[in-house]
């Protein structure tokens, strides 16, 4: 498994970086992979076979956590990824949570092979459940909450961007020679900075115009 984990995730990384695969696409792919390894493993009798179904499990869970993050981050964009990222983990740790009794109470009284078919199956119910969201965005109301969410995302993007250059302005002004020689302090290089702003009529930074 551990072996095969990082070869998942190489593999995965090198079908995004060629063929601009959708990241919903490959977690449906992984997750049938590891419902169909975890299925599978259950008519396993010799040791190479077990030895070959962890490899292709770590492959399956190590390209099943690459795409998902994939997926995440471009969904979101980088400035919201940690918060959606959290609650991704939360939600993950649930069903390890609930899932982990379940499926040992199972294979104390069933046998151990039903652990793996239940497994199996959850993951594969997973992967069903991603298939359906392209039909669920398809619906009227849900395409106004998501042309809403894109929205909100995209002006928040904005908003930033638009903080970003602000603040380079600010320390490109503050930086060069005329407006902040090397004996100045920095409250005689803010004041001159706010000084010039005002008289070339350029926007001044909420954080200078509080304290004007």
């Amino acid at each position: 498994m551990a072996c095969g984990w990082p070869v998942g995730s190489a593999l995965v990384g090198l079908l995004i970086r060629k063929w601009s695969i959708p990241g919903q696409y490959l977690i449906q792919i992984s997750s049938f992979i590891l419902g169909m390894s975890l299925i599978l493993s259950t008519i396993l009798k010799d040791h190479v076979s077990h030895i070959f179904f962890s490899i292709i499990y770590g492959m399956g869970i190590g390209s099943w956590n690459y795409s998902l993050r994939y997926h995440s981050y471009k969904t979101v964009g980088c400035k919201l990824s940690e918060v959606s990222w959290s609650y991704q983990v939360f939600a993950q740790s649930l069903p390890t949570l609930l899932g982990s009794p379940a499926v040992f109470f199972t294979n104390e009284n069933l046998g151990t092979s039903y652990g793996f078919i239940i497994g199996g199956c959850s993951a594969l119910l997973g992967c069903l459940i991603i298939f359906s969201w392209a039909f669920v965005a398809k619906h009227q109301t849900n395409q106004e909450v998501l042309r809403e969410a894109h929205l909100k995302t995209k002006i928040f993007q904005e908003d930033s961007l638009s903080a970003m250059k602000v603040s380079d302005e600010f320390n490109y002004r503050l930086n060069k020679e005329n407006l902040a020689p090397n004996s100045w302090s920095k409250e005689e290089r803010v004041q001159e900075f706010v000084l010039q702003t005002s008289n070339n009529s350029l926007p001044l930074p909420e954080c200078l115009s509080t304290a004007v």
